[in-house]
């Protein structure tokens, strides 16, 4: 019987080939790699050409470039805060309501004030009003507050009068302007310094000029303005001698938090279009869940990077960062990794020093297939770069992965198999309860449910077509959801169902089998390998773009770790039920101290893989030293809710059922079946994660694989050790 579901494995793993094949041949073509700076860690650092060349030298190509923050404004007097009530402010910007006023210099000579106030209607629209005002000759402005100097407090506690405005630009002729801004609904004059005024043009000229390549960073919380944006991304494109219209591939917009438009369909529509005529890519962290991100997934399909920010503080350990970073560009598909120095250091020249020996290690660390054999201009020269030469050029974005119709299909077919396989196995499963109505009715429509594991699978199959026919990504992965769940418990009770079958009634085990390894080795792979089928089976399902830039996270992760042990420890217990052996002193009257620990160990190990999951959490400082320790070592460690708990508990789980421990004993069966459960739902987990290169999904699930079988086989000497000294071992049986 258990050939019959190994062949539906096999058959579910060959319908899911060609859209693997799809997405192995997208991972293939996106090898480049840049490392960034960002301009306010290097600013102050020296002149433009003196930073370009030691980032240069260091392996940096890009400097992100982002807007200049209204606080920027104000602290060079471009806008100055006006104190409300004060007489200099015009008439039509009097009233009541919380508001904030700025004026600018007589006659805004450099425009500063213009921008501002574009950007400020940009997002507050009719919230904002301006007007001019004539200062009076022949007084003079002391540039205090409340007479021509900034102001020093939140709205209304500073500001400075139209005479001080025509002082400070020495002596105006008769009738010279002055402008003011209102902005109304703004209690507090801290709330306005964050809005984004404008890319600094002037930096990105110099940056240009010296020969290196610039991302933009897109601001953050922009929820409208969409006309304004593309207008400043246009300038900063044009003063870099790029003409708006010329569609080329060596731009980069960043999103570093939100991105535009997060809740404006139409807008981040209409965006998207306009960075693909303006030839840019769009970069998003690797991080966090962004609301709007999936629509620019869909909409900008092959134009997508993800990114990687590297905080790089006092005291930080280089060689994590170093490794964290690789780490991201390995198993994360990162394209971009962004450099930022702390601010809190004043000093610019070490700030530079930090990201830029920071920069020369990741480069050095870096896989060889991220560097082309041939260096192109804007390249490191090869004497400053031991590992030889570095990417030149724009980071590459993950190509566009669309299976199309027919290979989804197939796709689907195969995630169908593993539900079959799955509900197939626990109709066939004995059910052993206990005597009783309730019990009885139990195991009739278990035993009998082959219509019900049929209509289960129809519905499966219907959601799936559903999805495909309205393109719907939730539906989609509701069914990879279903075929995860399945399949990692599949795995479990097809290695530990049979023995437990033959066995249960059977007063002592075979003594054949209590000295046989062969059939725990081979039990084991077996289970392995339908979870791995399953996980390809999974990988598949997740062969879209979507998907792959990380944009859209597998729905159900939680569930996914959960619902294994829980349905393999309901199905275990069930079938292995016999009168009386789930009884207190059955399970605890021959227990040893040495076991007592055993188990205690194992329910701390649960109860922290349940509290925690993915690349942080609460991981500690001890574990990730261990992970970037086994990164560097192995290219890729391997995941250790597999490695170190589950797939031994599996060894053990089948040497118990087989009774290769010492005869079969029900409540160890169970427990070491819902610690196997961990580690294979954790398996299937490993291939949900679409943003890591499949091969190296493969390349972590084998050293699981390989250490986990080996811890396995010595806890299960050790255990058979233990047993065979026990004097009540025979209790237990």
């Amino acid at each position: 019987m258990r050939a019959r579901f190994a062949l539906a494995c096999l058959l579910a793993v060959a319908l899911a080939v060609p859209a693997l094949v799809v997405r192995v041949a997208a991972e293939q073509r996106s090898g480049s790699v840049a490392i960034a700076v960002t301009d306010s860690t290097v600013a102050g650092a020296g002149t433009a050409e003196s930073v370009v060349r030691r980032l240069r030298s260091a392996g940096v190509t890009h400097v992100v470039v982002g807007m200049r923050p209204l606080r920027d404004y104000r602290g060079d007097g471009s806008v100055i805060p006006v104190a409300r009530g004060a007489s200099s402010i015009p008439a039509p910007l009097t009233g009541d309501g919380p508001a904030v006023v700025f004026r600018g210099r007589v006659g805004d000579p450099d425009g500063a004030f213009g921008r501002v106030v574009t950007a400020l209607r940009a997002q507050f629209g009719s919230r904002v009003t301006t007007a001019e005002a004539t200062p009076s000759p022949g007084r003079s402005g002391n540039g205090g507050p409340g007479n021509g100097g900034p102001g020093t407090g939140e709205s209304g506690t500073g500001g400075s009068s139209v005479d001080g405005a025509a002082n400070e630009e020495g002596s105006p002729s008769e009738g010279a302007a002055v402008p003011f801004v209102r902005i109304d609904g703004v209690a507090k004059l801290a709330d306005l310094d964050e809005v984004p005024v404008g890319y600094d043009l002037a930096r990105v000229r110099a940056l240009d000029a010296a020969g290196i390549g610039i991302v933009l960073a897109l601001p953050a919380r922009i929820a409208r303005g969409r006309g304004w944006l593309e207008r400043e991304i246009d300038r900063a494109r044009t003063v870099a001698d790029i003409e708006p219209d010329e569609a080329t591939d060596t731009w980069t917009a960043l999103v570093l938090s939100s991105p535009p438009f997060p809740s404006l369909a139409g807008e981040r529509a209409a965006f998207s279009a306009f960075l693909t005529r303006r030839g840019f890519t769009l970069a998003f962290p690797d991080f966090g869940e962004l609301p709007g991100a999936p629509s620019y997934a869909g909409q900008l399909s092959g134009r997508i990077v993800r990114g990687h920010v590297v905080d790089v503080r006092p005291g930080d350990d280089p060689r994590a960062l170093v490794a964290r970073g690789s780490r991201a560009v390995k198993e994360r598909t990162v394209r971009l990794l962004v450099l930022r120095s702390a601010l809190a250091e004043p000093d610019a020249g070490r700030r530079t020093d930090a990201v830029t020996a920071l920069a020369a290690n990741l480069r050095r660390d870096l896989p060889d297939w991220t560097r082309p054999s041939s260096t192109s201009s804007g390249s490191v020269p090869s004497g400053s770069n031991p590992s030889g030469s570095v990417p030149s050029g724009p980071p590459t974005a993950m190509p566009a992965v669309d299976p199309g119709p027919v290979v989804s299909v197939a796709s689907l077919l195969a995630a169908l198999v593993i539900l079959a396989a799955a509900g197939g196995w626990i109709v066939r499963t004995p059910m052993r309860l206990p005597a009783g109505r309730l019990g009885q009715r139990v195991r009739r429509g278990v035993e009998g449910g082959w219509p019900v594991t049929a209509v289960g699978v129809g519905l499966a199959g219907g959601v799936g077509v559903a999805a495909l026919i309205v393109d719907s990504l939730p539906l989609w992965q509701l069914v990879t959801l279903a075929v995860a769940i399945a399949g990692a418990s599949l795995a479990v009770l097809v290695v530990v169902g049979s023995p437990v079958a033959e066995l249960v009634g059977s007063p002592v085990a075979e003594p054949a089998r209590e000295s046989s390894s062969g059939l725990i080795v081979r039990s084991y792979l077996l289970g392995l390998g339908i979870a791995l089928a399953t996980g390809l089976v999974v990988a598949a399902l997740g062969s879209r773009t979507e998907f792959l830039t990380g944009l859209v996270p597998f729905l159900g992760v939680k569930a996914l770790l959960i619902a294994p042990p829980v349905v393999v420890g309901l199905v275990t217990l069930v079938s292995t039920w016999t009168p009386g052996s789930l009884g207190w002193r059955r399970w605890v009257g021959g227990v040893r101290p040495l076991q007592l620990v055993g188990g205690a160990v194992v329910l701390v190990g649960v109860a922290y893989y349940l509290v925690r999951s993915g690349n942080s959490g609460l991981a500690s400082a001890a574990e990730l030293w261990l992970r970037d320790a086994l990164d560097e070592t192995l290219y890729v460690r391997p995941r250790f809710k597999e490695a170190l708990l589950g797939f031994p508990a599996m060894v053990l789980a089948v040497a118990w059922s087989c009774g290769g421990l010492g005869g079969r004993r029900t409540g160890w069966v169970v427990c070491w079946s819902v610690v196997a459960g961990i580690g294979t739902a954790s398996m299937v987990d490993t291939f949900a994660h679409f943003h890591t290169p499949l091969a190296l999904s493969l390349l972590r699930s084998a050293y699981s694989l390989v250490i986990g079988l080996a811890l396995g086989l010595v806890a299960t000497w050790l255990v058979r050790r233990v047993t065979r000294r026990s004097p009540v071992r025979e209790k237990l049986r």
